[in-house]
């Protein structure tokens, strides 16, 4: 039988183990463990005005630029944010490229400073310049902002290049981890190995967060592992500690102060809590019942506000974005809201890419892809701020 959890984790509080070695539930008994050396969120200085508790739209370029493309919409994407510089950052997904590519992936990087306007500015085309090192059409991938190195890291998930789509003969393309460097806006090697078993295409993990405080990226990968990636040069993994051995396709979330990631288990129809200093799940949170599960190739979103400390999960129909419902998760006390969410103003509120802006205290909301179901075309994307 293998190990369900690190002990430590057995001894934080009640879990109960069914089967062949197969976690039933873990709970700690009390909320996320605080750690001093966490920075606590700055004080809101944002100029951004929105009504709370409001899905607020805001138009996309009828020109076609940009990370979601006018009426196409976009779907696979990713979004960081880049605290240094205080804007988001969206690389990867379906993008239709006025000049590149047909639709599949997306080699270009995007930002945007939701305080100053809804100008797109391109920090890097699809392709890097001859003999320099690029992804190659990245579709589904991790994407995070390593704070403490001012870089993001995208880990596959799955390139078009693994099919033979290369759009730039030029440049290095690969199909590996890479960096984006913010500081020259190239792309470079990641510091640590690939895992033993490889990344894991298309079915192995597509999302990831950042941990400042140890200074790696942490990956849910399916089959119930957690992969830690240490940006001084180390790959681990081991069994997270769940009968819900998903995670692919289920966007994770950080609480860095808590020290906590937190992703949805479908097949348990909770939310799973998973403990960095304990190295395992140790709580096994129901779902609202208002939650519908999306098919099972499509994916779940989730985003956590430090400022309130309070989750965000968008109740997603499929790749469409069709927005079902709002939970909102309060860390601290386990509790749950639930918001209905209608038209506004004759807009669909939809989206799949989804992330927070801790400058602007603001949840995103974009994309949406065209060929999911008898939705209008996509027009802008939603901010959403709690409080």
């Amino acid at each position: 039988m293998r190990a369900l959890m690190k002990p430590a984790a057995w001894r934080a509080g009640l879990c109960v183990a069914i089967g062949m070695g197969c976690l039933l539930s873990c709970t700690s008994g009390g909320a996320p463990e605080a750690n001093a050396t966490a920075a606590a969120p700055s004080p809101l200085t944002s100029t951004l005005t929105i009504p709370p508790r409001a899905w607020v739209p805001r138009p996309l370029p009828t020109n076609g630029t940009g990370p979601i493309v006018y009426t196409r919409g976009t779907k696979h994407s990713r979004i960081v944010f880049d605290s240094k510089r205080g804007r988001m950052v969206i690389a990867g997904g379906d993008v239709l490229h006025p000049r590149i590519g047909n639709g599949n992936g997306n080699s270009t990087v995007w930002a945007i400073d939701l305080e100053q306007s809804n100008h797109w500015e391109l920090l890097h085309d699809w392709c890097a310049g001859a003999g320099k090192l690029m992804p190659g059409t990245p579709d589904s991938v991790a994407w995070v902002y390593a704070s403490k190195h001012d870089q993001a890291v995208m880990l596959p998930g799955f390139y078009f290049i693994t099919q033979d789509n290369r759009w730039c003969p030029d440049a290095h393309e690969v199909a590996d981890a890479v960096i984006y460097d913010f500081t020259d806006n190239e792309w470079k090697p990641v510091p640590f190995p690939t895992p033993a078993n490889g990344w894991g295409g298309d079915i192995g993990g597509s999302f990831a967060v950042y941990d400042p405080l140890t200074d790696s990226v942490y990956r849910f990968r399916n089959g119930g592992l957690m992969e830690i990636f240490s940006m001084t040069g180390k790959t681990r993994s081991g069994y997270a500690g769940s009968r819900d051995d998903g995670g692919n396709r289920d966007q994770s979330a950080i609480d860095v102060q808590g020290r906590s990631i937190y992703r949805i288990g479908r097949d348990l129809r909770a939310l799973l809590r998973y403990s960095i200093a304990r190295g395992g799940i140790v709580d096994t949170i129901p779902l609202p019942s208002q939650w519908v599960s999306p098919p099972g190739d499509h994916e779940t979103y989730l985003a956590f506000d430090p400022r309130n400390r309070v989750l965000l999960l968008p109740n997603v129909e499929n790749f469409g974005g069709k927005v079902l419902g709002l939970g909102i998760f309060h860390v601290d006390t386990k509790t749950w809201e639930w918001e209905n969410v209608s038209l506004v103003d004759g807009l669909l509120v939809r989206g799949n890419l989804f992330g927070f802006d801790e400058k602007n205290d603001v949840f995103f909301l974009g994309g949406g892809h065209p060929n999911e179901g008898a939705l209008p075309p996509v027009t802008v994307f939603w901010l959403y701020r709690y409080r």
